[in-house]
């Protein structure tokens, strides 16, 4: 009996050693070329180390903007976004009424329903919609004798944090002439920072 225990035994043994070196031979780590076979170095080159970590890992980038858009409140695929906000939806934006605190009344928000860092990187089709929504609400708001002011605030662009939103704040007629010159002074003032 003991030497059907200990056939058995070797098998496994055998049998993990197998599948042991098929997983050593597939690893690429270990894969050796034509000119490295007789060398006595078998370890990955730093060149090819660098390399890596020179070129970002496009699995770690998706997985990064996976969990960005997990995160953030206003991607549409997102279940705890604000829905009861929600005002309008397009096949590719949807208008929203500010989370927090509005500006003035009548001040709402147009956003891509995918993650997206600012409107410069949006594919044409969301920029379309975008284009149509401000239409709709410059008509909309002429109707009460407003312009709207749109603002879009972009920060960390780089990591793509924050979701592409663009305020839209009605203002009097009267005060659309004026604008431009608030916003100058207020950059020319703010430059140093």
């Amino acid at each position: 009996m003991r030497k059907q225990i200990s056939k058995e035994h070797n098998r496994k043994e055998d049998g993990a050693d197998l599948h042991l070196a098929k997983t050593i031979m597939q690893n690429k780590q270990y894969s050796l070329g034509e000119e490295d076979e007789y060398g006595f170095d078998v370890a990955p080159s730093r060149k090819r180390h660098k390399m890596r970590e020179e070129v970002p890992d496009k699995r770690n980038i998706s997985n990064r903007l996976l969990t960005q858009q997990e995160r953030c409140q206003f991607c549409f695929e997102n279940p705890s976004r604000p829905k009861h906000l929600v005002v309008s939806i397009a096949n590719f934006t949807y208008l929203i009424l500010p989370q927090l605190q509005r500006v003035v009344e009548g001040h709402c928000c147009i956003l891509p329903m995918q993650h997206e860092a600012a409107t410069r990187s949006v594919d044409k089709n969301v920029w379309e919609e975008i284009h149509n929504f401000k239409k709709c609400l410059l008509k909309m708001f002429a109707s009460y004798d407003k312009d709207v002011l749109f603002l879009e605030t972009v920060v960390g662009l780089e990591k793509q944090r924050h979701h592409c939103l663009l305020d839209c704040i009605p203002i009097p007629h009267k005060l659309t002439e004026k604008t431009p010159m608030c916003f100058r002074k207020a950059i020319e003032e703010a430059e140093d920072e």
